[in-house]
């Protein structure tokens, strides 16, 4: 018979990392998630549960800032590569 786990909840700790690490405030974060600014707060005060997809959805937000930064590389390169044909 295979068991499965309940899903790990992120801790309170791990979510104040997580926000320094990326140098987010926690207005920056909740609006990042569409939640309010006071969520957050709960959240790394462990007066609220975090929910279960918090990892899932922090994912998606690293996903999404490393392809802006190689948006922005490709386009600096770009703009090397112009300057250099001038």
């Amino acid at each position: 018979m295979v068991t499965t786990m309940p899903p790990q909840l992120m801790s309170s700790e791990k979510l104040r990392m997580w926000r320094a690490k990326y140098r987010l405030s926690q207005h920056q974060l909740a609006e990042a998630l569409g939640v309010n600014v006071r969520t957050i707060g709960k959240w790394e005060n462990a007066e609220r549960a975090i929910p279960p997809f918090m990892e899932l959805a922090l994912e998606g937000l690293e996903q999404r800032r490393r392809n802006q930064i190689s948006a922005a590389l490709a386009a600096a390169q770009e703009e090397t590569n112009e300057l250099q044909v001038l």
